[in-house]
């Protein structure tokens, strides 16, 4: 009796998660993702700059707890970003007239981009995200799934051996500005960017994105 009981309990909660699990995450049908990429496509036309705070978490198979920094970014269409990192260490990485400058312990140098292909994806996956217009690329499937607080788009390059990442999600918010990023190498392999306090087209002094001497 106590076994019957037992299994019932076991499929009731399994019934119960799997419901969860649906509710949580619902896949949008053809109709609601044209309607999506529309409003995705006009916000990103409007922004002209953004800026924010970051909190960045790796995910390491072999770290005992990821590994957090935090920051602020400011982001324009004139293809700049500077992405600051203030905690646990001091760092800037500014992307620039398709150059990129790295400044540590007040010390500021240029990266070779042509020699190191990874900056260069980086930056440009870095700043479509934030603007959301990657998701107008042709290198990527891409799914689009409904959950409670986020429109997520799933992508995940056509070509793997090209590309950072495996897989890439990003997660609109109800103003349709990506609000966090998860850039997966594997499944135990993964970077989280949640992107906080975002200010759209608010005055950015131009010294962000001079590079220091």
């Amino acid at each position: 009796m106590s076994y019957s009981i037992s299994k019932l309990t076991l499929s009731v909660l399994a019934l119960l998660q799997l419901n969860f699990l649906t509710q949580a995450q619902t896949e949008l049908t053809s109709a609601e993702i044209e309607n999506f990429q529309q409003q995705v496509f006009e916000k990103a036309e409007e922004v002209q700059n953004l800026h924010g705070k970051f909190i960045q978490t790796k995910h390491e198979e072999f770290l005992s707890s990821p590994a957090e920094s935090s920051g602020r970014f400011y982001y324009n269409t004139q293809n700049q970003l500077n992405w600051s990192y203030e905690e646990p260490f001091a760092m800037e990485i500014l992307f620039t007239n398709d150059k990129l400058f790295l400044t540590e312990n007040g010390k500021t140098r240029e990266i070779d981009v042509s020699a190191y292909k990874m900056f260069d994806q980086l930056s440009e996956l870095i700043s479509e995200s934030i603007n959301g217009k990657i998701i107008q690329q042709q290198d990527f499937e891409i799914a689009y799934f409904k959950t409670e607080n986020f429109t997520q788009a799933v992508l995940k390059p056509k070509a793997e051996t090209q590309q950072l990442f495996s897989k890439i999600e990003l997660f609109f918010n109800a103003n349709d500005l990506v609000e966090k990023i998860k850039l997966v190498e594997s499944e135990e392999s993964f970077v989280m960017i949640q992107l906080k306090d975002l200010q759209v087209n608010q005055p950015i002094s131009e010294r962000v994105f001079e590079v220091t001497k």
